[in-house]
């Protein structure tokens, strides 16, 4: 019996002053051109996977940057690419 594919992606956090769902409904919109899903089923971190197939690093510098410059939400942070289902 083999193990499941992985599905990767990424975390992101805000501090608890920032509107998680504005931030997350700020992402989905950004995002959804690009091929990048949000996960809206947690309520404290946003789950960012590419669909269809995996996200990338250069998926995870797009949030970054976005964040950072478009969202100016300079608290947030993006954790590094991960298997999403361990």
């Amino acid at each position: 019996m083999s193990a499941p594919c992985p599905t990767f992606g990424f975390i992101v956090r805000a501090t608890a002053d920032r509107d998680a769902g504005a931030l997350r409904r700020a992402l989905t919109e950004r995002l959804a051109p690009a091929g990048l899903l949000v996960d809206d089923r947690r309520e404290t971190s946003i789950v960012i996977t590419r669909e269809g197939s995996q996200a990338t690093e250069s998926d995870r510098q797009l949030v970054i940057a976005l964040l950072a410059d478009e969202l100016n939400v300079g608290n947030a942070t993006v954790s590094d690419l991960i298997d999403l289902n361990s």
